[in-house]
Order: structure tokens, then sequence, then C-alpha cells
């Protein structure tokens, strides 16, 4: 990257003459790491938006000051990109002590204004030592004042978009301030309201701060835009059980872009392709790795995996709640080597697992869509998926739906699909004569075009 000579604050994305779409990515610019879950939403919205000649305008959500400020144009891609992050203003007395994100910070101008390979070098290694990670990558963090301006003047020919999972960020009474004094739009994707649902999956104050946010959000916006029916069923079906006004909800695609590159990328070492089973989610008490451990223990215990050389990698990060799985996965000789657990997994690597895969599985107990399952579909790899929530909308029929509370039918079906190929064929056919991939740029065109119609009405 070359130097930054921007005076902070000097750029701003000023109204223009049409409409214009604000896509708040606060969410992503506070995340170091590979996007997951909501945040590939919000990433591939993102990328979407800095591909394309539109009116669309990247925005952060400074809390301190209850106002979206612009994203600096030079800074967007590598903000938007896994490799960097903003740093983050702290409030007193915290900033008047050093953190990872100044360090990083301070090493990241020095590499700019080195003008020395051999200078940036050193600092890259300094980096690394100071942000340590499991594959030892560097990740930039720019800093807050470089990477954005002035507050956006807003008008009502704009239209906010929030698309993330940083509720515990948004200030709701402020924002419907400020929506009320200028008049813009705001919209929101919402994914589900599972720890509405279900908060026993969730800590007290992760289900506090969901329920704030969302139970304002849903009177404060003017558009609702869902992946699912189960979503939209959900919400009208709390919204009138708790007396909550809200708009209308409108079902959107989402996209897949993991297939059809990084085709050189190999494997990590101990794994042989079509002899994995792939699970990709964060590890948390939803999406039912418990389950999953214990049909994997009763499997080598009948020497089913071993037959056929057959072992089952766990791709996604340490959510919350789960001590004792990652317990288990640590426990070297509780599964005899047939268990891998990755994280940190870059795109390429993921489209490299799932064409290796010999089937996936996704025995999440409830889901507002599956987006693993449709990335699996894309790479034509049968999925053994559960019933929970949407996922029976997701799979339709190119997936067998198995309760995920029914342990036996997990063990019979898993059995089945390693011992003898030919009881997942039928799903693999299924996948490669009905099923139609969405990709990002046609699912993120839809979403911002259901923007601009909803402005109409």
């Amino acid at each position: 990257m070359s130097s930054a000579t921007e005076v902070p604050g000097s750029f701003i994305a000023q109204a223009s003459e049409g409409r214009r779409t604000v896509l708040d990515i606060t969410g992503l610019a506070r995340w170091i790491g590979p996007a997951v879950g909501i945040l590939r939403v919000e990433q591939a919205l993102a990328t979407y938006a800095l591909n394309q000649p539109s009116n669309i305008v990247l925005a952060y959500y400074d809390r301190a000051v209850g106002a979206f400020l612009a994203v600096n144009p030079r800074w967007a891609e590598h903000i938007v990109s896994w490799q960097g992050s903003v740093g983050r203003r702290r409030p007193m007395p915290l900033n008047l002590l050093p953190s990872t994100y100044s360090a990083v910070g301070l090493l990241e101008r020095w590499h700019d204004a080195s003008g020395s390979d051999r200078v940036a070098s050193m600092i890259e290694t300094m980096q690394r030592v100071v942000l340590l990670t499991r594959r030892r990558r560097r990740r930039g963090v720019v800093p807050f004042r470089l990477a954005l301006g002035r507050p956006l003047t807003l008008s009502p020919r704009d239209t906010v978009l929030f698309v993330g999972s940083d509720w515990t960020n948004k200030d709701t009474a402020a924002i419907a301030a400020l929506k009320t004094r200028l008049g813009f739009r705001y919209a929101v994707v919402c994914h589900d309201i599972i720890p509405l649902l279900f908060p026993q999956y969730f800590s007290q104050a992760d289900v506090g701060a969901f329920r704030r946010f969302w139970l304002d959000m849903f009177g404060i916006a003017d558009q609702i835009l869902v992946a699912s029916q189960r979503v939209a069923h959900d919400i009208v079906q709390y919204c009138a059980a708790h007396d909550i006004r809200h708009v209308e909800c409108r079902r959107v695609p989402l996209g897949s872009d993991v297939t059809g590159y990084g085709a050189n990328v190999g494997l990590p070492e101990g794994l042989e392709a079509d002899r994995f089973i792939l699970f990709v989610s964060t590890i948390e008490p939803r999406k039912n790795h418990a389950l999953l451990l214990r049909v994997w223990q009763r499997l080598l215990a009948e020497n089913v995996p071993q037959r056929d050389g057959f072992k089952l990698v766990l791709v996604g990060r340490p959510g919350w709640h789960c001590d004792d799985i990652l317990e288990q996965i640590k426990d070297k000789t509780r599964f005899s080597g047939s268990l891998v657990h990755l994280t940190g997994v870059r795109d390429e690597e993921l489209a490299a697992l799932y064409r290796a895969a010999a089937f996936c599985v996704y025995p999440s107990r409830y889901e507002g869509f599956g987006l693993p399952v449709i990335e699996a579909f894309a790479n034509g790899k049968a999925v053994i998926a559960s019933s929970g929530g949407a996922l029976a909308e997701t799979v339709g029929g190119l997936s067998p739906r198995l309760d995920p509370d029914d342990e036996e039918a997990w063990f019979t079906t898993m059995k089945a699909w390693i011992a003898n190929a030919a009881s997942r064929a039928p799903f693999e056919a299924a996948i490669r004569s009905g099923f139609a991939p969405v990709s990002w740029d046609r699912a993120a065109s839809e979403i911002f075009a259901a923007l601009t119609e909803g402005e109409t009405r």
C-alpha cells in the first residue's frame, strides 16, 4: 500500500442529485480475520458496491458522535477484504493505555511511509509478533482517523442499509432521532431472531443486547429484508405476540461464490480428497456439534470411518458456551486422529475443502437460512441437513432432513454415506440437475434493487 496523505476528515461522500444507498459496514470494519456468518453477507454487498459504478456509499456508524461517517475510498478495499479493520475509538481511561489495535495501527503507518522493502519487511515481522495468528498472516489495522471522515450529510433521498450483526454498537434511540431530523430511510436485513426465540443458546448479555436492538428496530425500519420465509414468519409471530408494529418483510436471495477459484490450493496436511466429511460453522451450542461428536464416536466404535480412511473436518472459530466441545476436540486420544478442526480459513482454502469433501453435514438446531448448505450445493456436494428452522426451506428436496435431536437417524445416515457412496449419489444427481447457484453479484444486485423499489411504495 502506498502512503496515505489525506488530512483526517477531509474526504466526504457528498449527496448526489440521484438517490443514494448508504451501506453500513461497521461490523466488517471492526472485524479482524476472514468474514464468517453474517459478516460474509456484509462483505459480499460491500465488495459488490466497490466494483460497481453505482450510487452506493460505504459508511461506519460512530456511536460516540451518533452519526454515520464516510469510509475513506483509499482504504475501502483494504477494510472490506479480510485483511484489515479499523482501529477503534476507546473511552477514557482506556485510550491512555496501549492496545493491539493502536500498536498495529502505528506499525501500519510506519509500513506505508517506509519507502523501503527491507524496512517494510521488518515492520511486517513486528506486526506478526504483536498480532499473531494461527497461520501467521499479516492483518493491518487502519487508524480510525485515517480510515473515516466527517459525518455523512443524509437527506430524504438516502437509504441507510444495515446488514451486519454489530447491534451492540448501535444506539437505536440516536438513529431514530437522526432519521426523524434528516428524513432518510432505514432498511435492515434481519437474518433471524433466534436469540429471541431460543435465548438458552446465548449469553444473557447477548440476548439482552439483541432484544433491545430489534425491538426498537422493528419500529424504526422502513424496510425489512429476509432470506427465508421462516424468518419472515418468525418476525410476524413474535411481533404479534408482543404488540410490536413493523413493516412487511420482503424476501431477498443470498449468494454463494465459494467455488470456481483457488484451484491450486492444496488440502491441509493429513486430509485426502473424498475421504472426509465437512461441517462449516462457528462452534456454539445451537450448531449442534455435540450431537455430531457423539455420532462420530459411535461410528469410530464400529470401525466405520477407519475402514475407508474417513475423517471429520470442522471449519469454524470458537464461539460461546463451547468449552466442553473444545475440550473434546483438543483431546488427541478421544477421536484417534480422525477429527480435524480448522480456523481462520480463507475463501480459497474453503473452496478447496468443499471440492474435496466426500459430503457435508449441517446438524444445526435452528437456522434463518443456512449459507454453508448453499455453498456445499454450489460445489456439487450432498449434505445431510437438519430440519431446524429454515433449513427445510433452504435444502428443498436436495438433502435428507433429519431431526436435530434424532441421534440414531444421524448415525444411520452418516454410516451409510461413509460406507457406500451410492447412498448419497441420488442427492448428488439432484443437486446437479436441480440446483441453480446464485452469485453474490446477482444477489447483491437484487438486494439493492429491492431498496429502490421500497422507496417508491
